[in-house]
Parts: C-alpha cells; structure tokens; sequence
C-alpha cells in the first residue's frame, strides 16, 4: 500500500541544512507501481504520436523547398487530432496561430523530447523499489517524476472531460451512483491516485 514520500532520514550526524537537500522516500506496492508504470507508458505513447508529425530529420535527403513546405504544413496541424495530445501541448500563442505554429516548428520537438524523457526517468525510479517496496528519489529524479505525473494526470482528466476541481467533485458525485461496470470508475481511481501521489511528492519536495 502507498505511503506518502517524505525526506529520507540522513544517516549519522548530518546537519538539518543537509538533510534538506537529501533524497525522497516513499512506498508504492507491486500493483501501485504496476499502475503508474501503464500510465506512463500510455502517455509516451501519446507523446510518441505527436514525435510522428516531426519534419524529416535534417541529414534526410530532401528537396530544401519540400523540407520548408512540410515543416511548415506539421507545424500547421499541430501536435495531432488527440484532445489529450492537446492539452499536453497546447498552443504556446493561442491568439497567433502563425506564432504558435512558428514555437511548434521551432522548439515543439524539444518539449516533447524533454517530457518523454521525464516519463523515462520516472519509469527507471519505478523499476529500481526496493524488497520492501521503497522508492528514493534523488531531488532531480523527484523534479522529473513530478512532471511526469502532471502529464499523466492531464491526460487522465481530458478523458473524464474535467476542466475544473469543480468538475472533478461533479464526476465523483455522478460515479457514486453509478454502476461498478461504468468506464469512468477505473479512470477515476487513477485520477484520484495520480493526485494524491503528487501532492505527497510535491509536499516532501517543499523547503
């Protein structure tokens, strides 16, 4: 059962300014870890489809206007049809399409190079518990696993269409209702999961 990360007890006589900056303790079982290892493992996957629309690499043989044609059309489209892609990448200039295709073409592959790269780190952390079902985080590792859980939160709340906490409370309301066999239960759970996982790490990481 997981437990909630908090600062790893520093071993022998070290000062509070030290331990402060130490690593991350918490406690996630086989099923938890197996949990968040398909979550993130869905959202590389999700990241992987928006890699798709990436240009022809630039050692590619390709005709210079074609290369600048198909640059410019990919950036265009944006990061695919996916409303979770979307909201994992929005527009950085919602209000300039040109401007938010120029970002996309620019430094759009470097954010989700970056985010997947994230999710790979908090995948390795998760394969590296120990027998008793201990995970450390050092504090980059916990920068990243943090991210990564953002991502993975995202996409679970633009399935279960939630904008707001608000919207969050009315799907638990209408859930409580609702059968065993509704689709929306398991992606709750996940969502309130996620959440709480976050918080705790977030918390530990504060000061």
């Amino acid at each position: 059962m997981a437990r909630a990360f908090h600062r790893k007890r520093p071993l022998g006589r070290r000062s509070a300014g030290r331990a402060a900056k130490g690593a991350l303790e918490g406690q996630l079982d086989a099923a938890e870890r197996a949990l968040l290892r398909s979550l993130f493992e869905q959202t590389k996957l999700l990241l992987a489809s928006a890699q798709a629309h990436d240009p022809a690499p630039a050692d590619a043989v390709q005709d210079p206007f074609e290369a600048m044609v198909a640059s410019a059309t990919a950036a265009l489209d944006g990061p695919g049809d996916d409303p979770a892609l979307h909201r994992l990448l929005p527009d950085a200039h919602r209000d300039d399409p040109l401007a938010a295709a120029d970002f996309r073409r620019t430094a759009g592959q470097d954010v989700v190079r970056g985010k997947v790269a994230r999710i790979d780190i908090a995948l390795a952390c998760l394969g590296n518990a120990d027998d008793h079902d201990r995970i450390i985080l050092e504090p980059a590792q916990a920068a990243a696993f943090l991210v990564a859980l953002t991502d993975v939160r995202l996409v679970l709340g633009q399935r279960l269409g939630l904008s707001t906490e608000a919207d969050a409370q009315l799907v638990e309301d209408e859930l409580a209702q609702a059968p065993d066999d509704d689709p929306r239960v398991p992606l709750v759970l996940a969502y309130d999961f996620t959440t709480w996982l976050q918080e705790s790490l977030a918390q530990s990481m504060l000061p």
